[in-house]
């Protein structure tokens, strides 16, 4: 099972409902926060995302840590070596407490900058680029691309950005496409 960590305010709710169903096509998914533990998808879930507020003590190998926009640090963190860290580009909170940290990420923005960036944008479809290599979580890397996303739901190109980001990382093949949202 690969572990993702969502951090940010336990009400906000945005990321992790274009997320979980986004991931769910890729095998189930135990989605865990403060106050619920659902299971979407088969018996064997392929993943685990964990909605908290702050960074918790992590003793793991690998995983992806996510920040969302609401996420304000309250103390130093430690980012696990081998875990990959996902912003978007102005969630000035996560690149501040990355940079103390010593961690690097992959930054979802609109700019060439960013990681990750829209290329084209039209009603339930766009073509995003990769515009650097990334490691993916089992080592692999990934070149510069751009692929396809199509929605069926209203998302925003930020959670868009940030979920297809997710979804590289782990590895998923991006050649066809990405769908995502409900």
């Amino acid at each position: 099972m690969t572990d993702i960590i969502l951090c940010g305010k336990a009400e906000d709710h945005a990321l992790s409902e274009i997320l979980i169903p986004s991931l769910s096509r890729y095998g189930g998914v135990r989605f865990s926060s403060r106050d619920q533990i659902r299971q979407f998808g088969p018996e064997s879930p392929a993943f685990l995302v964990w909605d908290c507020e702050q960074i918790p003590e992590v003793a793991l190998e690998s995983g992806v840590l996510v920040f969302k926009n609401s996420y304000r640090p309250l103390t130093s963190i430690q980012v696990p070596p081998e875990f990959l860290c996902v912003f978007e580009s102005h969630n000035q909170y996560a690149a501040a407490v990355l940079k103390n940290a010593g961690a690097s990420a992959a930054v979802c923005g609109l700019s060439a900058r960013d990681t990750l960036s829209i290329s084209s944008l039209d009603y339930g479809n766009a073509v995003l680029s990769l515009l650097r290599n990334v490691q993916t979580i089992r080592g692999g890397l990934l070149e510069p691309h751009d692929f396809q996303v199509q929605t069926h739901s209203r998302v925003s190109p930020r959670h868009m950005l940030v979920v297809a980001m997710v979804l590289l990382l782990l590895g998923m093949d991006s050649s066809d496409g990405f769908m995502i949202g409900l």
